[in-house]
């Protein structure tokens, strides 16, 4: 596999506060052309009762977009207080509701990112039994230090009873910690999740209905800019009703 890919503008020319990401983004003009070569393997068997497919991929870049801070506080911000960072040259001034933010800044650096999946599917009668492992590693050559933005490794084990019309199950989501960190990067601690999903479908319409995190756990998307500030979204409600034409 070669791909390439051109910067996009904000990746060249950013330089102002981005809210929705809680950051101030400065790009880089002078950002060369990104290149990937990688190759994948699978290993796929499918039999009456059980499926199971094994595959890995490595990933090599010589010049890979990485957009970091360029520092952090290890301080604690108090409201009402001076900040315990004041006059640092990785925080801008007069952003955000707090008027501050990290600087962030995008650089070009040589990985690789490599990783495998796991997936089994066992049915018997009308239950389904579903298995997904992940596991993803990266590395910054330039700076020898692990790659920012990496998903952590993730389990997922599905219980589904299914009918003619209508199926249901249970969802137990194990999302491990992150402690693997690029500069700057802070830990993402380990979360447990359970989820429960039923849907309705026919040749003209499906109704699906979410209960989502029903032990109302507290957790954080590694991958999320705004994880220092909010967490992701408690127990939850989620209704998806499609018609086909």
């Amino acid at each position: 596999m070669y791909n390439t890919r051109a910067p996009r503008v904000e990746e060249l020319y950013s330089d102002g506060p981005h809210l929705g990401t809680y950051a101030y983004e400065i790009g880089q003009p002078d950002l060369e052309l990104e290149e990937i070569y990688g190759f994948e393997s699978s290993l796929r068997y499918n039999g009456d009762a059980i499926n199971i497919s094994f595959s890995t991929f490595y990933n090599y870049s010589p010049y890979y977009y990485q957009m970091t801070k360029i520092g952090h506080c290890d301080g604690e911000f108090m409201e009402g207080q001076s900040h315990p960072c004041a006059g640092s040259d990785f925080i801008e001034w007069g952003s955000g509701a707090a008027g501050w933010l990290y600087i962030y800044d995008t650089q070009g650096v040589e990985s690789i990112i490599k990783g495998i999946e796991f997936n089994t599917i066992y049915n018997v009668n009308n239950y389904e039994i579903v298995y997904d492992f992940s596991y993803v590693q990266g590395d910054d050559l330039t700076n020898n230090k692990p790659l920012s933005y990496i998903n952590p490794t993730k389990q997922v084990v599905y219980f589904k009873y299914n009918q003619e019309l209508i199926n249901f199950g249970f969802r137990f989501s194990t999302i491990h910690a992150q402690n693997r960190l690029g500069e700057f990067e802070t830990p993402t601690s380990s979360a447990f999740l359970v989820d429960f999903i039923a849907s309705y479908s026919n040749k003209s319409q499906n109704i699906s209905i979410q209960f989502n995190n029903i032990l109302n756990q507290e957790y954080y998307n590694h991958l999320s800019k705004i994880k220092s500030i909010m967490p992701e979204a408690g127990r939850n409600i989620l209704i998806n009703y499609k018609i086909f034409l």
